[in-house]
């Protein structure tokens, strides 16, 4: 009776520590936690000015100022003229005439200003030579002066423009808005020996071939 209570009791005990080995360890489950997402930032807004209406703000805060340039009535076709211009905020249309040394015909106007002018001088039949910037920055206290060295290249009345333009800020960039355009009238005058030259050289091959050579020609036989 002993004996088996005891295989009994061995028994349980062997069979109670296989079923603990065997037992499937429980892991934990790990918290979850839920955060709520931080909104997003906003962009600060941007506010972009009308591109028409900061041209028109510069075109508003433009100054006046003066003008004063020679005008040469006549010019001879081998001759070179020079053309000064001059702008001053403060000095008057007479003063500026005064200081352009030429004894020919001056012209002069009030104009709008910006801190930046462009001076261009133009003709078809010119030969323009630029002795200054075209575009220069403007002083409020100070004259500017613009000078171009002037040949005519062909004979009659021929035009001459000078166009002023004021320099404005679009969108970073330097642009350049007509003020003012004067376009004078210039004869140029052709002498008859200027006129001979002119056809000499401008058909010299054709007199080559039509008139120097048989004259060589007909003096190299009467010789022999």
């Amino acid at each position: 009776m002993i004996n088996k209570l005891l295989v009994f009791f061995i028994s349980a005990v062997l069979l109670f520590g296989c079923a603990k080995k065997t037992e499937a360890p429980v892991e934990a489950t790990p918290a979850v936690t839920t955060e709520t997402p931080a909104p997003p930032t906003e962009a600060p807004a941007v506010t972009t000015k009308n591109a028409f209406e900061a041209i028109d703000e510069q075109l508003k805060n433009m100054l006046f100022g003066n003008i004063a340039f020679n005008t040469p009535k006549t010019i001879n076709i081998d001759s070179t003229k020079t053309i000064q211009l001059k702008l001053d905020l403060n000095k008057s249309i007479d003063e500026l005439k005064n200081t352009i040394n030429v004894q020919e015909e001056k012209a002069g106007a009030q104009i709008k200003v910006s801190n930046q002018m462009e001076a261009r001088l133009t003709g078809q039949n010119f030969s323009i030579t630029p002795l200054t910037p075209e575009t220069q920055a403007i002083s409020s206290n100070e004259t500017t002066e613009w000078i171009w060295r002037v040949k005519p290249t062909a004979e009659g009345n021929q035009d001459l423009n000078l166009t002023l333009s004021a320099i404005l800020d679009v969108n970073g960039k330097a642009i350049p808005r007509k003020v003012e355009v004067f376009v004078k009238v210039i004869e140029v005058k052709v002498t008859a020996y200027q006129k001979m030259q002119l056809f000499v050289e401008n058909n010299w091959q054709w007199l080559w071939a039509t008139l120097v050579i048989p004259i060589a020609g007909w003096l190299w036989r009467k010789k022999k």
